[in-house]
């Protein structure tokens, strides 16, 4: 019987293989077709230099791929540009731009190599190699076959989408019958490693030719990539100089800046050439990187529009359920269509002018060279705040802010002191949330919710509290407000991990490891200071750094704190009973323990208790803790014990005076952190979240206030603050309320509850507060 899958990627080059990874962390059956057999790499991965621009390390980063390179990659910190003949020059410096690099260098068989160490740690890829592609079949009940062959013979594979992800001369894409447009640039590029006399500094040095641009990139082994583009018909002799000669041939055309070339490693040489599909879909079928457009390599912006491809494309499979659909295609072309076109005319449209030998063009060029110098000088002079929003804090709110604000047209950047560490399904993370339905939802506008969902979040389709001293049960329950659940258990790090998989894709700016160092604002926008030397520019900053804010501080926003002098105790255990998937909470005098469903028979526990009798129970052996803990749940769901280690962290309240100073404003933990008793301090911030994506949003415009206006902003401050006030004030009483053990309280309390629980509307207005609806 045919495998089966929802994607088949032919192609295990630089863009099937990021491809592969991306649709890994979605939880997608991805099949990968490679001609290369296991412990070789693809013959792309040679000693060629990527130069790769920022938002394509930001992707690569969150794929954790760049992580994996043996060598550090070269940054590109100033630019130089000439042509050889001509007067003028460009030169461009980072630092100008407030910015550490305008990219890095990675020599393309270390990149290989970083990526075959990712593909490995993917559990769901099954990886076919080396095979070979053939040819496509008709499309059966929603799959379309895929012929292809190995030494034991051909076979067939199924798949909802293929990808033609099989470079330039792409066999899907032959076997589509898609026709292509061809342009041969008469030249052949060679590229090689060079030492020089002088070590990199971090310039990248470009000059043209009649025949073709030649460059030094700074590479990060104390060598230069070097990239040399000649006529078409001198290729041949050029392959054929020995190393004294390929040396003076590379000090000619790029001249003496870079110092003495001393020697060469081998060379390797390419032609150049233009191919555009005329089409980039087929029936369950797509091409993406040089399988759909290869391009010149000038401005280097091959790979980057390969991956901003497979990215895209991952994005749109997140929220589709059927991979190969026709309105997913349909989408992927429109979403593509621009970039493609604006990136081709570019890269062309730049190595035929400065290739071109026309007397005529000569002072054009020149004259072009000298503009484009003091376009960019100019350019820093005026520079004004080059991003909408900054965003000081990748956690759950951040993140999700990071998102929202860029979902809905935003320029946003992302500020984070440390990556966070990948989910793994085998080591559930402690800190848990019960998810509310407006949370879902707007995790769902985001494109991120499946994923979630796929990976694991549980579903409670009941709520049920209760006092230990006595009265009726109060049970929510989902069948009586027409639902399938209430809500959902899901895992910090598993929210966390796949907000930032979203992130490249939404086209937001990571700046990761760094941290705000300073703040500068005015009436226009703000300047932040990160440690890393880095400055960043923008018309509002967000502070979602937690409790704990440094970029609340600057901005001078004050807090109220409140400590309860307890701790919430938790940890995971096993029930001998089913927990029938509820979420169950007992009110004890010393405070309340919940128990939230993670699987039929396991919970998650916050026990909330006294200092000092938290750290008592902590100190439990297993065998007391369980019977402790089994007590003071009266054995609702019999015995209880450990399937975890246990952590406790400090209960507080804690309230930020004012939520926006100037240009910055406080969101999530930085500006609220309430007591955990109804799950809803993440609940709480992501309501900030969803009402700035609704009061920054176009459609919010009110008479003709910017969307960026401080009116704007304000408003959101006056509505989340209220509304957060109440939550945390409601809680706090509560807490107070059930962990009281006066007589009169006491008894009155539970009859409360029970009163509650007899009062439909009662109990559907609490639900509803607590659930956002």
């Amino acid at each position: 019987m045919s495998e089966r899958h929802d994607v088949l990627i032919v192609g295990g080059g630089l863009v099937g293989a990021s491809l592969a990874i991306a649709l890994d962390r979605l939880g997608r059956d991805v099949g990968l077709l490679e001609a290369s057999p296991a412990g070789e790499l693809p013959a792309v991965f040679d000693q060629r230099n990527l130069s790769f621009a920022a938002a394509t390390i930001n992707a690569l980063t969150a794929l954790r791929v760049m992580q994996k390179l043996s060598m550090a990659p070269g940054p590109i910190r100033r630019i130089h540009v000439s042509r050889a003949g001509d007067f003028g020059r460009v030169q461009l410096d980072a630092a100008d731009y407030d910015r550490p690099w305008f990219g890095q260098v990675v020599v393309a068989r270390d990149f290989g190599q970083a990526l075959e160490s990712r593909l490995q740690e993917l559990p769901r890829l099954r990886r076919y190699r080396p095979m070979r592609f053939l040819g496509m079949g008709d499309v059966i009940d929603g799959y379309r076959q895929v012929r292809v062959a190995d030494d034991s013979g051909e076979r067939v594979l199924l798949a909802r989408l293929v990808v033609g992800a099989d470079g330039t001369s792409s066999g899907v894409r032959d076997a589509l019958g898609i026709e292509v447009d061809r342009h041969d640039f008469q030249q052949t590029l060679f590229v090689a490693r060079v030492r020089s006399q002088r070590a990199p500094d971090g310039t990248a040095w470009e000059r043209f030719t009649d025949t073709g641009p030649t460059a030094l990139l700074p590479r990060g082994d104390r060598h230069f990539g070097t990239v040399h583009g000649v006529a078409r018909d001198q290729a041949e002799a050029v392959m054929a100089l020995d190393d004294t000669a390929w040396l003076q041939r590379l000090q000619q055309a790029i001249g003496w800046r870079a110092g003495r070339l001393l020697d060469s490693g081998p060379r390797s040489a390419y032609p150049l050439i233009q191919v555009l599909a005329r089409a980039l879909v087929g029936e369950r079928t797509v091409l993406l990187g040089n399988a759909a457009q290869t391009i010149h390599p000038l401005g280097a912006q091959g790979f980057n529009l390969g991956l901003r491809d497979a990215l895209t494309l991952a994005e749109l499979l997140e929220v589709e359920g059927d991979a190969g659909s026709d309105a997913l295609l349909r989408s992927y072309v429109a979403r593509r269509e621009e970039d493609r076109r604006q990136t081709v005319a570019f890269s062309g449209g730049l190595a035929r002018l400065t290739s071109n030998p026309a007397p005529l063009l000569r002072p054009l060029r020149s004259l072009g060279l000298v503009a484009a110098q003091r376009a960019s000088v100019q350019s820093r002079m005026n520079r004004r705040a080059r991003l909408d929003v900054v965003i000081v804090g990748g956690g759950v709110v951040g993140a999700a802010c990071a998102l929202a604000l860029a979902d809905v047209g935003l320029a946003v950047a992302l500020v984070e002191g440390r990556e966070p560490a990948p989910w793994q399904a085998a080591q559930p993370d402690l800190r848990v949330f019960a998810f509310a339905a407006d949370n879902v939802q707007l995790l769902q506008r985001l494109g991120v919710w499946p994923t979630i969902a796929q990976a694991r979040a549980w579903p409670y389709r009941r709520m049920q509290v209760w006092d230990a001293a006595g009265g009726d049960d109060l049970l929510f329950d989902a069948d009586r407000f027409g639902r399938r659940e209430l809500g959902f258990i899901v895992e910090n790090g598993l929210l966390q991990d796949r907000l930032w998989a979203a992130l490249p894709a939404a086209g937001v700016e990571l700046h990761c490891p760094a941290r705000v160092e300073a703040l500068e604002q005015d009436e226009h926008g703000v300047r932040l200071r990160l440690d890393d030397g880095r400055r960043i520019e923008a018309a509002l900053a967000v502070a979602a750094d937690g409790a704990e804010s440094t970029l609340r501080g600057l901005a001078g926003i004050d807090v109220e704190r409140h400590d309860y002098l307890q701790r919430g105790v938790v940890a995971y255990v096993d029930s001998e009973l089913p927990n029938q998937a509820t979420a169950w909470q007992r009110f004890l005098p010393t405070g309340p323990l919940a128990l939230l469903p993670v699987a039929e028979r396991r919970s998650s526990i916050v026990w909330t208790l006294p200092d000092d009798e938290a750290a008592r129970v902590l100190a439990l052996d297993e065998d007391a803790f369980n019977r402790e803990l089994t007590r003071a749940f009266a054995a609702r769901l019999g015995e209880l014990r450990l399937a975890s280690p246990r952590a406790a962290f400090p209960l507080r309240r804690q309230l930020a005076r004012h939520y926006v100073a100037g240009r910055v404003l406080a969101l999530g933990d930085a500006a609220h952190v309430v007591h955990p008793l109804a799950g809803q301090g993440v609940n709480l911030g992501l309501r900030d979240v969803a009402a700035l994506q609704h009061w920054l949003a176009p459609s919010a415009e009110r008479r003709g206030q910017p969307r960026l206006s401080p009116q704007r902003v304000q408003r959101w401050a006056r509505e989340r603050r209220s509304d957060n006030q109440i939550a945390a004030y409601s809680f706090e009483a509560i807490n107070r309320l059930f962990s009281n053990d006066e007589m009169h309280l006491t008894l009155a309390r539970g009859r409360a509850l029970g009163c509650v629980g007899k009062w439909p509307p009662l109990v559907q207005a609490f639900w509803k507060r607590a659930a956002g609806v």
